[in-house]
């Protein structure tokens, strides 16, 4: 079961992968006759998508410059959305 930490790393990670593959997409299915019909509902969801990836990762900072964090600490935790920092057992109860 993840804990809450666990599930905001693995939110971090799963925001640019979705950007990336909604980039691919669009540059596959470019060519299209219809293309020019879906790219601008296309291109509004793809800013959506950024934008909610940037308060993701806004909130994920003021969340952690809150708390008695080393600077060190907190980059990695951002730097590595899937890496063991998120794991720590001491980091859910600091959060709290």
């Amino acid at each position: 079961m993840l804990t809450g930490v666990e599930t905001a790393g693995l939110v971090l990670a799963v925001f640019p992968i979705l950007v990336s593959a909604l980039e691919h997409y669009r540059e596959d299915h470019e060519p299209l006759g219809d293309w020019w019909e879906f790219e601008p509902e296309f291109l509004r969801f793809l800013d959506v998508i950024r934008r909610q990836a940037n308060l993701f990762n806004e909130n994920l900072e003021q969340l952690l410059s809150h708390h008695d964090f080393q600077r060190r600490h907190e980059l990695s935790l951002l730097d590595d959305p899937t890496g063991d920092a998120w794991r720590d057992l001491g980091l859910e109860a600091k959060l709290w």
